[in-house]
């Protein structure tokens, strides 16, 4: 039975402050390809989200599946040199990786808003109260490339909302994306390897 080709999930994380959403598509070409090794590309200009997002990633695949190796782009390209395009394929064959997931930052957006309350005081005064949160909105590209013949096996945009406050970061927004990622590969069947045990699998 073939799978469903395109979807859209939607989950709210972080207590709701944020969400979520990743719309995929599938190559009917590689409607029965699974892959047992994935290579995880952040192509993003920011190291530290770069590396950050890549952990997070293969830390979702240790806890989502059994027998799949997740390799990590910064342990195999170093970001300090530059690849032409032949070298770079090279080094993913030889990384022995079959599939590349690439990962892109589309655009950032943060807005401001202030919102303010009044109250009366015992002695008939109002007070202003005003309070500025600030609303996050990262969109992004995600690939999976087959190594074979570099054609693009599913194609998907992510959308990460989320009000920035003193307890979340870029590190806790990479994990809700790498979260949301996971799941959308495993409904996909694009890994090849067993479901991990209850105990294990906790999300």
């Amino acid at each position: 039975m073939k799978k469903l080709i395109a979807s859209a999930v939607v989950a709210i994380t972080l207590s709701g402050c944020t969400s979520v959403n990743i719309t995929s598509y599938v190559d009917p070409k590689f409607s029965s390809v699974k892959y047992a090794s994935v290579l995880v590309d952040a192509n993003l200009q920011d190291f530290a989200m770069k590396s950050t997002l890549e952990t997070a990633v293969c830390d979702q695949f240790a806890k989502k599946f059994n027998e799949v190796t997740c390799l990590k782009a910064t342990d195999h390209f170093p970001p300090t040199r530059q690849y032409t395009q032949q070298e770079w394929r090279i080094q993913f064959e030889d990384s022995g990786a079959q599939a590349r997931l690439q990962i892109e930052l589309l655009s950032e957006e943060k807005t401001a808003v202030t919102s303010t309350t009044v109250s009366t005081s015992p002695l008939g005064y109002n007070r202003f109260n005003s309070n500025t949160t600030t609303n996050i909105e990262n969109k992004f590209q995600i690939t999976m490339i087959d190594k074979g013949d570099q054609a693009v096996a599913m194609t998907a945009t992510g959308v990460l909302k989320a009000q920035e406050t003193i307890f979340a970061g870029n590190e806790a927004y990479m994990r809700a994306l790498a979260k949301e990622l996971t799941k959308e590969l495993a409904k996909k069947q694009l890994i090849e390897t067993r479901q991990a045990s209850a105990g294990k699998s906790g999300l």
